[in-house]
């Protein structure tokens, strides 16, 4: 285990429980790895997630912060960003060079910035790189049908 990385996350886990950002949590999902954790995200108030409670893994690699993290949520979700295991594909969460207009990963991003992004991303869509081409043509073509698809997983989610 490289202790740089350990000592990062441990640092960012004491920052995030006394600073996290509004509608999220997360933390290790037991002391003995800080390489993964959970998340939860609350849907976005006035949108179709709103009221839905997303539980979410975060995977850290062994050279974080230069690399990201991977965020996969383990509920049914319906978004052109998220594919059909759940993973999150956006430019946040990619390594690699800055490109123009994107905002692609930093090594000094942190958890707080991803867990931000994963919750903005809900709502403004990145359609460039939709892996979900239903959802993606739908939110597209026809947003009300995407909106009651949405509220329909939404409740889904919190029955089981």
């Amino acid at each position: 285990m490289d202790t740089s990385t350990y000592k990062k996350l441990v640092a960012e886990f004491r920052d995030l429980t006394q600073h996290a950002p509004q509608g999220v949590a997360a933390g290790p999902i037991s002391e003995d790895n800080y390489f993964e954790w959970e998340a939860v995200i609350e849907g976005p108030k006035d949108t179709p997630y709103e009221g839905g409670i997303f539980p979410a893994v975060l995977t850290f690699p062994q050279n974080y912060p230069d690399a990201p993290p991977t965020v996969k949520f383990s509920c049914q979700m319906f978004h052109p960003n998220i594919d059909s295991e759940g993973v999150v594909q956006i430019p946040l969460l990619q390594g690699g060079q800055q490109q123009a207009g994107k905002d692609t990963w930093s090594s000094t991003d942190g958890v707080e910035k991803v867990l931000q992004e994963v919750s903005y991303v809900l709502t403004h869509p990145n359609l460039a790189i939709a892996v979900n081409t239903e959802a993606s043509n739908v939110w597209s073509t026809d947003r009300k049908q995407f909106d009651a698809v949405v509220r329909s997983t939404v409740r889904n989610n919190l029955e089981t």
